[in-house]
Order: structure tokens, then C-alpha cells, then sequence
């Protein structure tokens, strides 16, 4: 890859993340880098994959967040919340395996594509399990996506309706009293980073956090199990902090990065994949998330009648998409934020101590 074409990734990366931001769109630091690069594609840019060791670095930075934040606590609260739990692993085993099993055969989907499509969770996460695990990457971005930008537009929406609080407590602003705010917020963060002042001995836990993700990386890469980088990270990263090695959780400035180079590298594999069998995905994609957001609906009314909690609560622990964006929904509106967290968390640990497991299994 030239000089130039690296120039043209970071700039344009630069410029989704900042677009992105100022619109408020969630997780903008992958979401509009992987959009411009990949509407790029179509003004004639192409651009080779990124190398193994890049790739390699990326998964165990990724497989390390995950990683840091499984710690006694969450499973401790877990078990407070047992039947809810129960309910979403319940829900997360049928989705994955039962949805999964649904796409293998109705589209001859392999094992991979079929299962990190179905499986609810973040789109880089399961874009860059998909590339580790020899799936189509595309058609599982396609899938993950379509989700989020469904739940993006309608969960804000009902949420209003099923709260007062934007009626009573918010005054409403107009779009671009939002997106002048967002720049105030990045003038703000562009000042701060100016008067940058050392960390001090933190500096350790972080570069250990780093360090230990690395070192899960190879030891899952030489093992040579699929996705042995990412699940290697996140395996070796979560241990550590369940016995005690105090490890910090990656910086937002290192979370940005992170993002910013999983959407490059994602873009680019995309635009190096047969763009057919990703069109013929596009029409069932839409079928196939209403069936999802039907079961939401149950899911929802399952959470209320067994938990009593308030319904923007249930709404937002029943959502099918990643962990980011329903936090910052539920820290806004629901009564219990943190339940919403541990059960997407509980989601997010079933795929990956259950289902990426499974996939593993099946492909050795």
C-alpha cells in the first residue's frame, strides 16, 4: 500500500468519525470511517488489504476491551439477576443457533457467515470474527447493520413515547443546536489534548492491558485455533483481571483508533469481496431483522412481566444490537441503566463462551 493511499485512509477516516460525531450517530469512530472508505470504492478507489501484523494488532487490542471489562463484580451481579439472565441466554442461544441454522439453509450460507449474521452483537466485532473465521464479512456487516440502523431510528422514537421525560424535563433542540453542541464538545476535546499532562504510574496498567491482549493474540495465533487472535486476547485479558492483575480498561482516545482501524480494514476487505453475493443478501436482510424485532416484542413483554421493571428498561435490555449504543440509551432514559448493561453483557459473554466456541468446533 503507497504513501498516499494510507494519507487517503486516515483522512477520510478522520472525516467519517468527525461527520459522524457531529450527527450523533453511535459507535462514529467504525461506523463513518466504513462508510466514506467504502462509498470511496465506488469513485475508483481501491486499496489492498492491510498487512497480518496490522490485522493481528487490531484483534488483540479489540479482544483486550472486551476483555478488561469481565470482571468478579459483573458475574456477582449476574447471579442477582438470574431469571433475566436465564431469559437473555435463552434468547441469545436461540437467535444464534436457531436464526443461524434458519440462514444455512434457506441461503447456503456457511457455518460462520450464517452464525456471527445471526448472533446479536456489535458490527466490528462480529465483521472482524467473520474475516478471522473465513466468513464473508460483508454479508454479516450487512446483517449486524441493518440492526443497529433499525434500532437507531425506531428505540429513540419509542422511548419518547414511553417516558415523560423529554416532555417535561428537556426542552427539545433543533438539529443544528445538536450538531453546533457536538462541536463545542470536540473544541473542547481538541483544547484538552493540548494541555496533555503524563499520566503518571497508570501509564503501566494501561501498557499491561496492551501487552497481555498481544500476548493472548499470538499464543491463540500460534495455537493456530480461528480467531485465535481476537478469542485469544479476550481470553487471556478477562483471566487477568479475574485474578486480580489491576489492568485499565483502553483509553477513549485508544478506543477511537482501535475503531477507526477495524472500519479500514473491514472497508477494505469488503471492497476486495464478490459484491454478488452480498446484493443478493440485501432484500432478505430486511426479512430477516423484522423476524428479529418480532421477537423483541415478545422479549420486551417476557422482561416486563417477569422482572416488573419499568418498560424503557425492558425495551432497552431486549435490543439485538451492541453494547454501546443501549448504554447510552439506558443511562438517558431507563430507571435501571446498570441491569440493561449486565444483561447485554450476559449477551455478549454467551457469544463468546458459547457460540464462538461452537463455530471454532464446527470448522476445526
Amino acid at each position: 500500500m503507497s504513501g498516499t493511499e494510507i494519507l487517503l485512509l486516515i483522512g477520510l477516516s478522520t472525516l467519517g468519525y468527525g461527520l459522524f460525531y457531529l450527527l450523533s450517530i453511535p459507535t462514529p469512530a467504525f461506523l463513518g470511517p466504513l462508510i466514506l472508505i467504502y462509498g470511496a470504492s465506488f469513485l475508483g478507489f481501491q486499496g489492498d488489504p492491510l498487512s497480518g501484523t496490522t490485522v493481528l494488532l487490531l484483534q488483540s487490542l479489540l479482544g483486550a476491551n472486551i476483555g478488561v471489562k469481565v470482571t468478579r463484580e459483573i458475574f456477582q451481579q449476574m447471579k442477582a439477576l438470574k431469571i433475566p439472565s436465564l431469559i437473555m441466554i435463552g434468547w441469545t442461544l436461540f437467535l444464534s443457533f436457531g436464526l443461524g441454522l434458519l440462514l444455512m439453509m434457506a441461503f447456503d450460507l456457511d457455518v460462520a457467515t450464517a452464525l456471527l449474521s445471526a448472533t446479536p452483537s456489535g458490527v466490528s466485532e462480529m465483521g472482524i470474527l467473520a474475516l478471522a473465521l473465513g466468513g464473508n464479512a460483508g454479508i454479516v456487516i450487512i446483517f449486524q447493520l441493518s440492526r443497529l440502523m433499525i434500532a437507531i431510528v425506531t428505540f429513540p422514537i419509542i422511548v419518547e413515547k414511553l417516558t415523560e421525560k423529554d416532555k417535561n424535563q428537556r426542552k427539545k433542540q433543533a438539529w443544528w443546536e445538536k450538531i453546533k453542541g457536538r462541536g463545542s464538545e470536540i473544541s473542547h476535546g481538541l483544547k484538552k489534548s493540548l494541555s496533555f499532562q503524563w499520566p503518571g504510574i497508570e501509564i503501566f496498567s494501561y501498557f499491561t492491558t496492551v501487552g497481555i491482549g498481544i500476548a493472548g493474540a499470538l499464543l491463540g495465533t500460534w495455537m493456530n485455533i480461528p480467531a485465535g487472535a481476537l478469542m485469544g486476547a479476550f481470553f487471556l485479558t478477562g483471566s487477568s483481571v479475574i485474578a486480580g492483575i489491576p489492568l485499565k480498561a483502553p483509553t477513549p482516545f485508544m478506543r477511537i483508533v482501535m475503531q477507526m482501524g477495524i472500519a479500514i480494514m473491514l472497508a477494505l476487505n469488503i471492497m476486495n469481496s464478490p459484491m454478488e453475493s452480498m446484493k443478493v443478501m440485501l432484500l432478505p436482510t430486511f426479512g430477516f431483522s423484522a423476524i428479529i424485532f418480532i421477537g423483541v416484542y415478545f422479549l420486551y413483554h417476557l422482561l416486563r412481566k417477569v422482572t416488573q421493571w419499568d418498560p424503557v428498561t425492558c425495551l432497552l435490555a431486549a435490543a439485538p444490537v451492541g453494547l454501546t449504543p443501549m448504554s447510552i440509551l439506558a443511562y438517558e432514559y431507563a430507571e435501571k441503566p446498570m441491569e440493561v448493561v449486565l444483561l447485554h453483557m450476559t449477551r455478549v459473554l454467551v457469544g463468546k463462551l458459547i457460540v464462538i466456541p461452537v463455530i471454532i468446533f464446527l470448522l476445526v
